[in-house]
C-alpha cells in the first residue's frame, strides 16, 4: 500500500468486516499485512483493536446500535435546544401591557432556561 498518496481512498467497513479483521489479527496475521490487504492505515486497525478487541459479535453489534442511538439522540437534543433558544429570544421581544401577561412571560422564560 502506498501511504504517501495525496488522496487516500475513503472506505467504510461494516461491523462484520471489522470483526473479521480483528479475528485475523488474533489468529496471527500482522497489523501491517492486514492494513495492506484491506487498504487501510495500520493506525486504523490499532484503533479497531483498542475499541473492539475482546467483544463478541453480539456485543459489537449492540455497541454499534447504542452508538447510533446516542448520535441520533444528541442530534435531537441539539435541535430541541435550538428551538428553545429561538422561543426564548422571541419571548424576550414580546412587549406586554398588563402585569399578568408579564408574569406569564417571566414564568415561560424561567421554564425554558
Amino acid at each position: 500500500m502506498n501511504y504517501l498518496k495525496l488522496e487516500p481512498e475513503i472506505t467504510t467497513y461494516s461491523d462484520k468486516q471489522i470483526f473479521e479483521i480483528i479475528k485475523q489479527h488474533k489468529s496471527g496475521e500482522t497489523i501491517f499485512n492486514l492494513a495492506d490487504e484491506y487498504g487501510v492505515r495500520p493506525i486504523t486497525i490499532f484503533n479497531w483493536l483498542a475499541r473492539y478487541d475482546g467483544l463478541e459479535t453480539h456485543s459489537l453489534l449492540r455497541l454499534k446500535r447504542l452508538e447510533d442511538e446516542n448520535t441520533r439522540l444528541k442530534a435531537e437534543m441539539s435541535a430541541n435546544q435550538f428551538k428553545v433558544d429561538l422561543i426564548s429570544k422571541a419571548l424576550a421581544n414580546i412587549k406586554v401591557q398588563d402585569k399578568y401577561s408579564e408574569h406569564v412571560l417571566v414564568e415561560l422564560n424561567m421554564m425554558l432556561n
